[in-house]
């Protein structure tokens, strides 16, 4: 999964999804009708609980218990989401660009999958899957 939004196995995806929904729900926001930016920059509010302007993983564990949707956002640095990078997670979530996030939308994105394997002799070979 690394630090990459896109790099996550299905199953990764599935949980940071679940992960999203229930953090969604318990903020009294309803993502089968879509979270608008507002929405998701209340989110973002209450999830940074000292008000520095970021949200720390150790912020999200301790409020959620679990770190899926977390480690699902693309960012600089592992340890924290910047204002900034969570309104481009908006961005790059709304596929279709009506303003409006949805858990399909959620599930659609592309898994992408890395792989590196020795050849022997100092020689490697690499590749990437998108998608199933």
């Amino acid at each position: 999964m690394g630090n990459s939004a896109n790099a996550m196995t299905e199953e990764q995806n599935q949980a940071a999804g679940a992960e999203a929904q229930a953090i969604f729900q318990i903020l009294g926001l309803d993502m089968d009708k879509g979270l608008s930016l507002t929405d998701w920059e209340a989110a973002f509010d209450k999830l940074d609980t000292d008000g520095d302007g970021t949200v720390s993983r150790k912020e999200w564990y301790l409020k959620q218990g679990t770190t899926s949707m977390y480690d699902a956002v693309q960012k600089k640095h592992k340890g924290a989401i910047s204002r900034d990078e969570w309104k481009k997670a908006f961005e790059v979530l709304d596929t279709d660009g009506d303003g409006r996030i949805t858990v399909e939308e959620w599930l659609r994105r592309r898994i992408v999958q890395l792989s590196f394997s020795p050849l022997g002799m100092g020689a490697y070979s690499w590749g990437v899957e998108v998608g199933e």
